[in-house]
């Protein structure tokens, strides 16, 4: 089968046929290729109600549907890491995703080459406001050939012969507008930032700031922490479930 026109009635009538047939060769052509791209992706950030609808009507079993979003600085997502999708747009996807009963994950980053701290607080901002079931962030790493990385190796904020380490070990930027000891700081308690009400800023900007001297404190935010996601999230799993789910991450940040 061959069916020309990649929109909303071509993709997903021959996505079902394509599914519920899986002896029948189904291609679909169009003449514009970002129609193609958009359908081949597994980005969110073409997330529509029909590509749900046919999400759903599969037999196929969905446990999880998130996206990198990776900053909430619109500067960094156009200029950065030339993406065209626009923060509120990111919000609204998840809201979609939420009213459909789709359980989420979110993956952010933090560190990136030009990123100030009032950036990072911009995707802390957005992290509070997308309400996944699931977070995470992680460091920018300068790996090679990235746009990014030539840019930070142009300023001279990369040392020459740095070894690029892990998502989550420590940046090796060294840039005038974050360096890579504030940017491991604030990764630390990035998620104490997004999921505690402003009212616990101070204590979380203390263990932001000498976590050697607040690891009894920190240890109670990250329990308060999960004490109010847990009542945020009491219809579908308990505090003590989410808990678990988390600790290993919540570990490592700790180290």
């Amino acid at each position: 089968i061959c069916c020309i026109g990649a929109g909303y009635v071509g993709g997903p009538t021959m996505s079902i046929i394509a599914q519920k047939n899986p002896n029948i060769k189904v291609n679909v052509v169009d003449m514009n290729a970002d129609k193609i791209a958009a359908w081949n992706s597994e980005n969110l950030e073409n997330l529509d109600t029909k590509k749900l609808e046919l999400l759903k009507s599969t037999d196929v079993p969905v446990i999880q549907v998130g996206m990198g979003i990776e900053s909430g600085s619109q500067r960094i997502l156009t200029d950065i890491c030339n993406r065209q999708m626009k923060v509120e747009r990111l919000i609204e996807n998840y809201k979609i995703l939420r009213d459909w009963k789709f359980r989420t994950n979110a993956y952010y980053m933090i560190g990136f080459p030009t990123e100030t701290r009032d950036e990072v607080f911009e995707t802390i901002d957005l992290c509070s406001q997308v309400h996944s079931d699931v977070d995470s962030v992680s460091i920018f790493q300068p790996y090679n050939g990235l746009p990014m990385t030539n840019l930070a190796k142009s300023k001279g904020w990369i040392k020459e012969g740095a070894k690029i380490p892990t998502f989550t070990d420590a940046s090796i930027i060294e840039q005038p507008t974050l360096t890579a000891r504030e940017v491991a700081n604030l990764r630390r308690v990035f998620m104490l930032y997004a999921k505690l009400p402003k009212k616990f800023w101070p204590d979380v900007e203390k263990c932001e700031v000498d976590y050697d001297n607040n690891k009894a404190l920190f240890k109670k935010l990250i329990a308060l922490r999960w004490e109010i996601q847990g009542v945020a999230n009491n219809e579908k799993e308990s505090s003590e479930v989410l808990k678990q789910k988390n600790e290993q991450q919540d570990d490592a940040i700790q180290h």
